[in-house]
């Protein structure tokens, strides 16, 4: 369907998105003490977020935002073998099928 950067992104949605726009967040703050990056992805998290209906308040929103890294990490931690593997096939330059092969453990 593409991309629709002007319409309204409902709270379902939000929902799904939330927790796959914090994942490099997550996936950084496993691996390492500190979290270097991550302003990509709480932008991007926030630009969803104002066109969230119903409208949230700063609040709702930081709660919504700690939500979504705390789920973010439940999924890596949960499939940590298959975040790892695809982590070696990026290291070694692997294909876009060769890194889809390291996920489905093929």
């Amino acid at each position: 369907e593409g991309e629709r950067p002007n319409e309204p992104v409902e709270r379902s949605e939000l929902e799904v998105m939330g927790p796959l726009a914090m994942s490099g967040l997550a996936a950084e703050g496993l691996e390492f003490d500190k979290v270097k990056g991550g302003q990509a992805d709480l932008l991007q998290l926030q630009l969803m977020l104002n066109r969230g209906r119903p409208r949230m308040s700063a609040s709702e929103q930081q709660d919504f935002t700690r939500w979504s890294v705390y789920h973010a990490v439940e999924l890596l931690k949960y499939n940590r073998k298959a975040h790892d593997d695809l982590t070696e096939a990026m290291a070694r330059g692997a294909s876009v099928v060769e890194c889809i092969k390291a996920i489905e453990g093929i």
